[in-house]
């Protein structure tokens, strides 16, 4: 999977909603020094119980390119499994917003979807996994 800069992406979610998203670069470490360590938490421009839209960093300079592992999180805090998204320059993509804004997502509720290249968050016993991305 890969994402471009500035693109806007959604994740169909099941199970506990997703209500935050978080982004974690893949690190390098030489002579027990770091330096390729970040966490990146996009600003969710629309949830609800099924599905969450955000925007991807918009250059190299907040995340530079390569791979990264994306996150769903409950409002608990748990992380769902990370599925793994090259990032880097290229076209922008974008799904639509939908219309109402961010929405608070409720406990339970289930998300479907038709794409056989989405990323479904599917949450069992509070603990989300992501399966696929939505462009």
């Amino acid at each position: 999977l890969k994402w471009t800069y500035g693109s806007t992406v959604g994740l169909t979610v099941s199970g506990v909603p997703a209500t935050s998203i978080s982004l974690i670069r893949y690190t390098t470490t030489t002579h027990s020094t770091n330096t390729d360590q970040r966490l990146l938490i996009p600003t969710i421009l629309f949830a609800n119980a099924t599905y969450v839209v955000f925007k991807v960093p918009p250059n190299g300079n907040v995340a530079p390119p390569g791979n990264w592992h994306v996150f769903a999180m409950s409002k608990d805090g748990v992380p769902s499994v990370a599925q793994r998204v090259l990032m880097g320059p290229g076209d922008m993509t974008a799904v639509t917003v939908p219309s109402g804004g961010v929405t608070v997502p409720t406990q339970g509720a289930v998300g479907t979807t038709s794409k056989s290249d989405a990323i479904r968050v599917v949450v069992a016993a509070g603990v989300a996994v992501l399966v696929g991305l939505m462009l």
